[in-house]
């Protein structure tokens, strides 16, 4: 006799839409123990912005989200930054995002260095790295190839591999971070993340 078995679907509890993920492998400028602010050329940005990168003393990974003020620099709490491996204009749980409207600079507060920008329409540079804290994302990618990490920063070398579309993509669960990097310049990605 067959068995009736009812699915219940978890709800979508975020999604960040499909993004470029490039070929990263460091900003050509970092702080090297300095703070780091962010401001853009357009009074329209006032978005959540989450910086991670690593602790400059014990090198460990740690993050910061500030709250954009246009065109004026916001500087990050956090005085000394090593390595800057992401940013992303949201929360670092995925949500609140609110994409570049004008042109994004984060640079070194001492002497205002540029480390990286992001343009109208973006939402991340570098690496994209989520605190999911236990909760169950989709990966798909629209094009090229990425690699997925939820243990540490994901690489070429140690990442889970999904080339394109026809691949499907990945359904996981995320222990703590989910770290996502691509070795195609252009790779487009989506992650959906789901309520627990």
């Amino acid at each position: 006799m067959a068995t009736l078995v009812r699915e219940v679907y978890k709800a979508i509890e975020a999604i960040i839409p499909t993004m470029t993920i490039t070929n990263w492998a460091g900003f050509g400028n970092q702080p090297d123990g300095d703070a780091v602010e962010v401001l853009s050329d357009s009074t329209s940005d006032v978005g959540l912005c989450t910086i991670w990168g690593s602790d400059k003393t014990t090198g460990e990974l740690c993050y910061e989200t500030i709250t954009l003020n246009g065109t004026t620099e916001v500087k990050t709490a956090k005085l000394n930054w090593d390595d800057l491996y992401a940013i992303f204009l949201g929360a670092a749980n995925g949500k609140s995002i609110t994409p570049a409207v004008g042109t994004i600079t984060i640079r070194e507060s001492s002497g205002n260095a540029a480390i990286t920008t992001l343009t109208a329409g973006e939402i991340q540079e570098g690496m994209l790295i989520l605190l999911l804290n236990g909760k169950s994302a989709e990966v798909a990618n629209a094009s090229g190839k990425i690699y997925v990490n939820t243990v540490e920063l994901a690489t070429a070398a140690n990442g889970l591999y999904n080339a394109g579309a026809s691949a499907g993509g990945f359904s996981l669960r995320v222990k703590d971070k989910l770290y996502i990097i691509s070795d195609n310049t252009g790779c487009t990605t989506q992650v959906v993340i789901l309520e627990d």
